[in-house]
């Protein structure tokens, strides 16, 4: 038995104990709020028993419960933080029982000694506080300072490496897609809310979001966002003047934040591994920080108890970037629930990427989820007017007067070229843009990505093969490096190839799906090095590649200092596996469709890359080699990859028409070829073998090429519609609390509704093609016989027009469209189709029945909307009870804009209609009214069905944008009938004129 340690110790080490608790709990508001509640309670009582009369002391016991009362009072404010403090006492005591580690290689920081602090210093003099909370800040300004790919910025890079472009003066401020404010919920959204498309800035919506996730496609800005929020917050803790909270704009309202980004590829690499806690890695980052000489390491209790009496902002960049793993991947989650536990007063940021995100696994509970939306055109002006201003002031060539006349000449194409404006919406592509724009002394600019990237590496390969001046110390020349060929051998051909082949590795052998892979220097320098034609190979060394890699910023950047290296985005190295895979050796097309088979998440980019290169070199190669391999014949019906690479081959067909439209007609010896592929995508949208993002993908797809489906398109000038029956009879409308707690009060109370007739309703809302046809026909949109009075006036101030991007394509629901509009159209369809056979949908069969005497086509009322969406049985979602996203087009769909319509199947309400749910609103005949009071005889007394007048009308079925509370079936909403914003579409019915 161990001896029992000397009493002394005891008492001793209960002081320590003691006073470290009290160090956790002495910033604590509530508990020092609640012990001063106890000690006044007992001092009134201790004062009364000392120095009060005899009479007093006979009415104490009077008191009864109330001194306890206050105690007990005191006791309950001051337990919550108690118990915090316990807790962290709790894991630093674990922590120091922890085995030391063994002594960790060069490469890799020391661990943290206790879970509840840092490394412990190694014996170096000790530092003030302020000094390391000081250079803590200056060591996130100095990582946040510069723009990301500053590598290719300006022309003058070559020349001097600190010539680099600074964040704080290009960065334009992100929007984000914006959900309804909360405050919404349960109240009637007023006609003039949007929710769906509100554009909201993107750190506005940061500060008022204490846990979220923001979703960006690649290039969207998220790290851009990240580190820009994290210098200036950074520079406002140091009092810079120049850069600091002003610059985030009004919009940022919370107090002095302390910042701190976390690389999560970084953090699975060198934290995770270790069962690192993220505190347990920020401690020991602070390590791996070089700064007068030391590290930070000291510094870490001190952030400790600044985070957890005063906050903080957590930035987690690339979620999605963590290898995919199922154990990391529930570390990583841990992990962030884990310090949300620990550090309540923390606010946390993380960025993935959508296609990532949308899968279970990856959500993170508690976390709001926001989207990037992409550059609107203002936003792009302005970057560009920023890149050109910063760049006119950091390089002497281009001076300012030239950088202005720059800066005009692109804004003006962008302007004007409607592809252009595509790609400038990417933030990515448009710093690219503007770097080649640059790098060509102004000019025209390649229209197509690949183009772009194209154009974007022979760039970088300018600058790797220009000679660099050396400088010293004090900046001055003192020689020059020579290119690549002079210094090591090797032909430009010879580096485009090596460099082709590290990026296909890299891309190939790494661990997670998403951003750039870490490629170790000897990876680098071999393949470099077998680039050295062979008979000057015996004259380098290989360690003189790796000192020419550390010395030349290029296409390839360090990650860690000359161990580490790593594509400038991962946008080239996709772009350079695709060059990789269309080498003769490679056997494009069959290799790219292997690995796609393999994983389209990996492969995705790839492929349309390189599908789009192939054909931009060569139309012709669409049809001879890539649809024949990507879309055969015999078809792999059951294998899930065959149908994502035919999704990919038509997406990439799709982006080369944009720029060659001719490329959509190909041949008639390959038209068998385009009808094939045609039917494959009606295939992944009507089976459903893939999630709901890509059937979306799938819809867009077939939107360019030319949907086949019944019901959507046009023929002969003529809508083609396709009917569903809805039977008559009783069913129940309204709904009831009790059984749906998500219902509105204007929806209560529920009640038998008896529908006296039969009637169809179109299977799809009306598409862009078919409104389309209205307009365009002379006796369509501009007779003014189709219109009300109301309209007629309403018409004078505002005429229909095409949305661009996704709301316009031609199988998508037509948006944008008033009520007056809806119901012209509806009568100009009555008179266009009166008397034609009605094709009817019935179980998965079309077949043609007889117009019945007397019928139109019209708005359904509110009534026939809501019967045809939940059948008699009172459902509330158009399938069943239960919400499921990949069934409706809703805000928890992750798609961001309409889809084509029919793209999910398994939503289809009882009598067989589609979109009933989501995608987008749809307008009803009926004439608002708050309750269903006396309902069926107000409809008939009130004729809440007459189409004349300027009143209210009724919405349904929720949009893209709306969450499950307004995909219900019952969901209602109200807008003016001139209202015509976003998302506002309607269907149709064919049944009796009720309005006689």
């Amino acid at each position: 038995m161990a001896d029992k340690p000397p009493s002394s110790e005891v008492v001793k080490e209960a002081g320590t104990t003691l006073r470290r608790l009290i160090d956790h709990l002495k910033d604590r508001p509530l508990f020092l709020l609640g012990i001063a509640v106890m000690l006044l309670s007992l001092a009134a009582v201790l004062i009364i028993a000392v120095w009060a009369s005899p009479q007093a002391l006979e009415r104490l016991p009077a008191l009864g419960w109330l001194p306890y009362a206050f105690l007990g009072f005191g006791f309950l404010l001051a337990l919550p933080d108690l118990v915090q403090g316990l807790k962290a006492l709790g894991r630093e005591k674990a922590g120091e029982r922890k085995k030391p580690p063994e002594e960790p290689s060069k490469s890799e920081p020391e661990p943290p000694k206790e879970s509840g602090g840092p490394p412990t210093p190694s014996g170096r003099e000790p530092v003030a506080e302020e000094d390391l909370r000081e250079r803590f800040l200056r060591s996130v300004m100095q990582a946040c300072q510069d723009l990301p790919l500053h590598t290719i910025d300006i022309r003058s890079a070559v020349a001097r490496e600190a010539t680099r472009l600074e964040l704080a003066a290009v960065f334009t401020s992100l929007d984000v897609w914006a959900a309804p404010p909360p405050q919404e919920k349960g109240t009637r959204l007023s006609p003039e809310l949007r929710e769906e498309e509100r554009r909201v800035p993107a750190l506005e919506e940061i500060g008022r979001r204490e846990h979220l996730v923001l979703l960006g496609d690649p290039g969207s800005g998220k790290s851009t966002l990240v580190n820009f929020l994290a210098l200036c917050l950074a520079g406002d803790a140091l009092g810079d003047p120049r850069i600091n909270r002003a610059l985030l704009g009004e919009g940022w309202t919370l107090p002095r934040l302390l910042p701190l980004r976390v690389i999560l590829r970084d953090y699975a690499a060198r934290g995770l591994v270790q069962d690192w806690s993220l505190w347990e890695f920020l401690a020991a980052e602070l390590g791996r920080i070089r700064s007068n000489g030391g590290n930070l390491e000291a510094y870490a209790p001190h952030l400790r108890r600044e985070l957890e009496r005063d906050g903080g902002l957590l930035l987690l960049d690339g979620l999605d970037e963590v290898p995919e793993a199922g154990r990391r991947r529930e570390q990583l989650k841990e992990a962030v629930e884990q310090f949300c536990r620990d550090f309540p007063r923390c606010r946390v940021v993380v960025t993935a990427r959508p296609y990532a995100y949308q899968k279970p696994e990856w959500q993170l509970p508690g976390f709001e989820v926001r989207r990037l939306a992409p550059f609107s055109p203002k936003q792009a002006q302005e970057f560009i007017g920023r890149w050109y201003h910063h760049v006119g002031e950091k390089d002497p060539a281009l001076g300012p007067e030239t950088a202005e006349r720059y800066a005009a000449q692109l804004q003006s194409q962008v302007e004007r070229n409607r592809r252009l404006a595509e790609l400038a919406s990417n933030p990515l592509l448009l710093t690219l843009m503007a770097s080649l724009h640059r790098w060509q002394e102004g000019g025209a600019l390649p229209e197509e990505r690949w183009s772009l990237y194209e154009q974007s590496i022979t760039l970088l390969l300018d600058l790797w093969q220009k000679p660099k001046i050396r400088f010293d110390l004090e900046g001055k020349p003192v020689g020059e490096q020579y290119d690549v060929f002079s210094e090591l051998g090797i032909p430009r051909e010879n580096l485009r190839q090596a460099l082709e082949k590290i990026a296909y590795e890299a891309h190939r052998t790494q661990e997670g799906e998403e951003g750039t892979a870490d490629i170790p220097v000897r990876v680098v320098a071999g393949c470099l090095y077998e680039a050295v034609p062979e008979e000057k190979r015996a004259q380098v060394k290989l360690h003189e590649v790796e000192n020419y890699l550390r010395d030349r910023a290029g296409i390839l950047i360090e990650r860690e200092q000359g161990t580490v290296y790593a594509f400038p985005h991962r946008a080239f190295q996709e772009y350079l596996a695709a060059c990789h895979l269309q080498a003769p050796t490679a056997d494009f097309p069959h290799g790219l469709y292997e690995h796609l088979c393999e994983s389209d998440d990996r492969w995705r980019e790839v492929a349309l890359l390189a599908i789009a290169r192939s054909v931009g070199h060569l139309p012709a190669s669409m049809w001879t080699m890539v649809l024949p391999v990507f879309c055969p014949e015999a078809w792999p019906e059951e294998e899930r990859g065959a149908w994502y690479a035919v999704l990919r081959a038509a997406q990439g067909l799709v982006e080369v028409s944009r720029h060659r439209p001719d490329v959509l007609t190909p041949p008639e010896r390959h038209r068998a070829l385009l009808e094939r592929l045609r039917e494959r995508l009606v295939g992944i949208i009507e089976q459903s073998p893939l999630p709901a993002p890509e059937r979306a993908a799938a819809g867009r797809a077939l939107g360019a090429l030319g949907d086949p489906r019944p019901g959507v398109g046009v023929v002969e000038g003529i809508p083609d519609l396709l009917w569903c029956e809805v039977p008559a009879g009783p069913f129940r409308m309204g709904s009831r609390k009790d059984q749906d707690p998500l219902a509105w009060d204007d929806e209560l109370e529920q009640f038998e509704y008896e529908m006296p007739y039969r009637y169809y309703i179109a299977r799809y809302p009306l598409t862009v093609a078919q409104f389309q046809a209205f307009v365009d026909d002379p006796e369509g949109y501009s007779n003014p016989e189709w219109w009300t009075r109301a309209g007629l006036a309403w018409r004078k101030r505002r005429v229909w027009q095409r949305p661009e991007g996704p709301f316009g394509l031609p199988n998508h629901p037509v948006v944008e469209v008033s009520w007056y509009e809806a119901l012209a159209c509806c009568r100009w369809l009555t008179a266009r189709l009166s008397g034609r056979p009605l094709r009817v949908w019935r179980a998965g069969n079309i077949r043609e029945e007889p117009w019945p005497a007397g019928w139109v086509i019209r708005l359904p009322t509110e009534a026939e909307w809501e019967k045809a969406a939940r059948g008699a049985d009172g459902r509330i979602y158009p399938w069943g009870g239960k919400f499921d996203p990949d069934r409706a087009n809703t805000d928890e769909t992750p798609i961001g804009s309409t889809s084509a319509v029919g793209c999910f199947p398994r939503g289809a309400s009882p009598c067989g209609a589609l979109d009933m749910s989501g995608n987008v609103w749809e307008w009803c005949l009926t004439r608002w009214v708050d309750s269903y009071s006396g309902y069926g005889e107000r409809e008939r007394r009130e004729r809440l069905n007459e189409p004349e007048g300027e009143f209210p009308r009724v919405l349904r079925g929720g949009a893209f944008g709306s969450d499950q509370w307004y995909a219900r079936c019952a969901s209602r909403r109200r807008l003016d009938p001139g209202d015509w914003y976003r998302l506002r579409g309607f269907r149709v019915v064919a049944g009796p004129d009720i309005i006689l």
